[in-house]
């Protein structure tokens, strides 16, 4: 005949009770570490502020392709960076200075979008065939005098908004961070201009256009000194 003896839960907690206490701590443990790295950090020790996707120029318009969200260590990010959610308010801004590529970006970097065309001008395209002679140095926003082809007629001063391929793109000359170079540091370029646009007035272009159209004369541009 079998005996049974006294049941003793002493030994059956330290049987089953303890182990399953130990697998659930191990549990516990590790998803307290996945939820740190994946959470807990940043929360803690990291902020998400906005950078700078590439280097924005002076006078540049923000878009959306222009900006990002970084997650930073707390000690690298600077007082008064832009969080996530301010990235609708430097839309359609303008910069006031040049911003290098991954930069943490803040409101004083910006201005409200302001208009290029003071009163009473507006922008001309001055076609190749209207140009005899300028300078392959010639950029944007350089002043530049209009001269008959022989020099001795002077039409006026005016100020490049553009410098165009032949296929509309912008032709430039930056140093590595981005910059524009000085005019007789532009040694390479983005390509071959092929026509510019000014900034003038209606009065101003319609002499330029009787001087092509009437007198089949070309302009002699001139770069004016930089300042």
């Amino acid at each position: 005949m079998v005996k049974y003896g006294k049941y003793n839960s002493k030994i059956t907690w330290s049987h089953h009770g303890k182990p399953f206490i130990g697998i659930l701590l191990m549990v516990l443990a590790v998803l307290g570490f996945l939820y740190w790295e994946k959470e807990g950090r940043q929360q803690y020790q990291e902020e998400t502020v906005l950078m700078s996707a590439h280097p924005i120029m002076e006078g540049q318009v923000i878009h959306s392709h222009d900006i990002k969200a970084v997650s930073l260590n707390r000690s690298l990010v600077i007082e008064g960076a832009l969080s996530p959610h301010e990235a609708n308010s430097l839309i359609n801004k303008e910069a006031i200075q040049y911003i290098p590529g991954n930069m943490v970006l803040v409101s004083p970097y910006f201005t409200e979008k302001r208009s290029f065309l003071p009163k009473g001008l507006s922008l001309f395209t001055i076609p190749a065939h209207w140009i005899y002679s300028r300078s392959s140095t010639l950029r944007q926003k350089d002043w530049v005098d209009f001269y008959s082809r022989n020099g001795e007629i002077h039409f006026g001063c005016y100020q490049v908004a553009f410098v165009k391929t032949g296929e509309e793109e912008e032709v430039q000359s930056v140093d590595a961070a981005g910059r524009p170079l000085a005019i007789m540091e532009r040694n390479q370029s983005t390509g071959l201009i092929h026509h510019i646009e000014v900034l003038c007035s209606i009065e101003d272009y319609g002499l330029l256009y009787r001087h092509v159209s009437e007198e089949g004369g070309q302009f002699l541009i001139v770069q004016r000194e930089e300042e």
